[in-house]
């Protein structure tokens, strides 16, 4: 696997899959269109976005794929999900953890269910010209902590089952801000290492220019404004 970082967003025949999740920068519409282009000629997509519509980033790719993510309802939470039909079997998957509070909304009928609940569609998948895509409504299953379950391993594996072996994954870190490189300036002004750098700086430089610096006027010493006896002249 590889990621999708510091340089345009491009795919090329080489690439087998990309790999999208929770993408916090907008995926404008020429960028859509231009993963859709390779999915067409061969490729594979898995796009899982469970991020609310209030703090996502706008995602031309559903669009341009006329499907939406809408929230199951305010107090639902579906913590597992079942195979909705036996397509799901290299290798079979079981009960699969999701913690989803968001579900698939289509607006086409072209395509599979294969992940879900009675009441909510979870992840469908779209035969778009030679390629595929995948939809999901949670990422869960793709975290570090998702993929110690079993059944949310055999689910990535069945959507990774198009690649050849030896093939290449792309992770997609270009929407997630990842967009130029980083400059000396990035690691002070964008990590909590360099906030904290730049705050301590600060206390020091004002505690050296406040430590040097008179309240009031210097007060004499009693000696220096003590009269001298005329004992002293003798």
């Amino acid at each position: 696997g590889r990621r999708l970082e510091y340089r345009p967003f491009e795919l090329s025949d080489a690439d087998d899959a990309l790999v999208i999740l929770n993408p916090s920068e907008p995926v404008r519409q020429e960028e859509a269109r231009a993963a859709l282009a390779w999915v067409e000629r061969g490729g594979t997509l898995i796009l899982a976005d469970d991020t609310s519509a209030l703090f996502g980033a706008p995602n031309t790719l559903l669009e341009e794929l006329r499907f939406e993510i809408a929230v199951i309802s305010y107090t639902q939470i579906i913590d597992t999900a079942a195979p909705l039909q036996p397509a799901l079997n290299q290798p079979p998957v079981g009960e699969v953890q999701t913690r989803a509070g968001r579900a698939l909304a289509p607006r086409r009928d072209d395509f599979a269910p294969l992940l879900g609940a009675p009441d909510a569609l979870l992840v469908a998948g779209i035969r778009h010209g030679q390629g595929y895509v995948y939809l999901s409504a949670t990422t869960r299953p793709f975290t570090n902590a998702g993929l110690r379950d079993p059944q949310s391993a055999a689910l990535v594996l069945n959507m990774l089952a198009r690649v050849p072996p030896g093939g290449r994954i792309l992770f997609d870190e270009y929407h997630h801000g990842l967009v130029a490189p980083p400059t000396p300036t990035d690691g002070l002004l964008r990590t909590p290492w360099g906030w904290a750098a730049v705050y301590a700086a600060l206390v020091t430089g004002l505690f050296l220019a406040l430590s040097g610096r008179r309240f009031g006027r210097a007060i004499p010493l009693k000696e220096e404004v003590e009269r001298r006896s005329s004992a002293v002249y003798i």
